[in-house]
């Protein structure tokens, strides 16, 4: 595993799920991570304390990455907080993927 100790990350979508387990591995590799969620306030909280019993900083942000201000205004949180921002990963949004139709070739 590669050693970042020392680096602040962001990872966007962060406290659960996938994004957690990102920002776990980060955590792991020596990182004080960000993590941004858009709702669920006890899990995020859940994820920072996880973080922080493995001797980390965490930063939970309730943060919409819709919102342009709103990311710009996270971005300078996580930097002060961290003191830097070295590694983002956008994990917030998604896709949905419906069929609207018959597939032909």
């Amino acid at each position: 595993m590669i050693d970042v100790t020392g680096r602040g990350a962001l990872v966007t979508a962060g406290a659960k799920g996938r994004g957690a387990e990102v920002a776990r591995r980060l955590a792991a590799a020596g990182a004080d991570v960000a993590v941004t969620y858009l709702q669920d306030t006890a899990a995020a909280r859940r994820f920072a304390a996880e973080v922080e019993r493995g001797g980390r900083r965490c930063l939970p942000l309730q943060a919409d990455a819709r919102d342009f201000a709103c990311a710009q205004s996270v971005v300078e949180e996580v930097r002060a907080a961290l003191g830097g921002l070295h590694i983002l990963v956008c994990g917030a949004g998604g896709m949905g993927f419906a069929r609207k139709g018959p597939l032909v070739a």
